[in-house]
């Protein structure tokens, strides 16, 4: 779940003994990836003035996937690898293990009869249970999860759905522009691009970005192989605000809710020497843990992200494809996946 305000994203909590953890002794990790963000980046709290990398779940990451590899798995699937793909024209085969998985997770949130769980639609469930490497329990938790940032900004699940009747996509539009309509990376998975702006976000529209955060998310999943595969991660820094708005830190803890396979991420913005500094810091943290998130984080230009996704596939205003403004591409994707999820009754 991501934003225009990137500090939102890359905010995090820095304390004496953190900062220790990175540069005195191996931390001691109490699971999930939130303590381990605190001790790799309390170094890049002074090198990027208080910006640092959104909290990953690394229990949902998968190993890391060949480029060869995830291209033959691609080719063998019905899916069409162009940048100009729609998902209309995409035909979905899901496996018998993974429609087994969302029937059991969909019958655990039956039966455990959480407090508005009719905004967990086959969409979530489909969505959270994949990327969750089909572990029920673990994708339980993110449901619930989903269900408290709805309830903390009061969002009507309906508004997260174009496919129903009455949807309004107007209080959504400008939000759009924080975001990249892309193709797919070298390996044939999604790419989620984001980039800040200089306002940030105002706690009046906060609800509305969560909202519209949310529905990219999830047009960004709506293809098989970045279900199954994770997607590339590109976070543009460069619009950051000068200045923080103060809501930076609830919206991170917002944006940890929803589950992520990041194969690679890719922050740009950072000066030559930023990112030296940085880089090192990472590689040095990596030694410490066997957290496979952190070794897929790195501070580059747009030269080696170009490395990763070829010129075609790269967003339009960076030299790629002409395609849909985010907002068509978003909602588009959204109405057409929908047709296409199992029966999970």
């Amino acid at each position: 779940m991501l934003s225009q305000n990137l500090p939102s994203i890359l905010s995090l909590r820095l304390t004496g003994p953190r900062l220790r953890g990175v540069l005195g002794r191996k931390p001691q990790y109490r699971g999930g990836t939130g303590i381990i963000w605190s001790h790799l980046f309390a170094g890049i709290y002074f090198a990027m003035s208080g910006d640092a990398l959104k909290n990953m779940d690394d229990a949902a990451s998968p190993a890391h996937v060949d480029v060869d590899v995830a291209a033959d798995e691609l080719s063998k699937l019905p899916l069409p690898s162009s940048a100009d793909e729609k998902v209309e024209e995409l035909v979905f085969e899901f496996t018998d293990e993974e429609i087994a998985a969302c029937k059991s997770v969909k019958a655990e949130l039956k039966r455990i009869d959480l407090e508005g769980g009719e905004a967990l639609t086959d969409r979530e469930i489909v969505i959270f249970t994949l990327i969750s490497k089909l572990r029920v329990e673990k994708t339980v938790e993110r449901c619930k999860d989903f269900l408290k940032v709805l309830k903390q900004y009061n969002i009507d699940y309906r508004k997260l759905h174009p496919e129903y009747d009455g949807f309004d996509v107007t209080p959504n539009r400008k939000f759009f522009n924080a975001y990249q309509v892309c193709g797919r990376d070298v390996a044939g998975r999604g790419i989620m691009w984001i980039e800040g702006n200089e306002e940030g976000i105002q706690p009046k529209d906060e609800a509305v970005v969560v909202q519209t955060g949310t529905m990219y998310y999830m047009a960004v999943h709506c293809d098989l192989p970045s279900l199954r595969n994770g997607i590339t991660f590109v976070i543009d820094t460069s619009k950051n605000p000068v200045k923080p708005v103060g809501n930076e830190r609830k919206l991170q803890k917002t944006w940890q809710s929803l589950p992520l396979r990041p194969q690679n991420i890719f922050i740009m913005g950072a000066g030559f020497f930023k990112k030296l500094f940085i880089n090192a810091l990472i590689k040095f943290a990596s030694m410490f843990t066997k957290n496979k998130v952190i070794e897929r984080v790195s501070f580059v230009g747009m030269k080696t992200v170009r490395k990763h996704i070829d010129e075609a596939n790269m967003p339009e205003a960076h030299g790629g494809a002409k395609r849909q403004t985010p907002e068509a591409w978003t909602l588009g994707r959204l109405v057409a996946f929908a047709k296409q999820l199992p029966k999970l009754e």
